[in-house]
């Protein structure tokens, strides 16, 4: 999810120690904007992706999704780029 101001990277949480979906919970990753220098992506193995997100100072964060996320993370890709670019230069 990506707001004015930062990215926000959603993680379900998976299985609960019984093997059960777990019903509430799940990781938050806030990034503001001003810290990203540059998203990427990149094919791995098995049809997955890894998003790349470099931030301010030296702190890389990846991801892996599924390759059929491909198209929407082009778009993420792309709108981050032009937010993160337009942050930095108004501070």
């Amino acid at each position: 999810m990506i707001t004015d101001q930062e990215l926000i990277l959603i993680q379900d949480t998976g299985n609960d120690k019984d093997g059960r979906a777990t019903r509430y919970g799940g990781i938050w990753q806030y990034i503001p904007l001003r810290c990203i220098d540059s998203v990427s992506l990149s094919e791995v193995a098995n049809d997955r992706l890894t998003l790349s997100i470099r931030c301010q100072p030296d702190r890389t964060i990846e991801k892996l999704f599924d390759i059929s996320n491909l198209p929407e993370l082009q778009q993420l890709c792309f709108e981050l780029q032009t937010l993160t670019e337009h942050a930095r230069v108004t501070g």
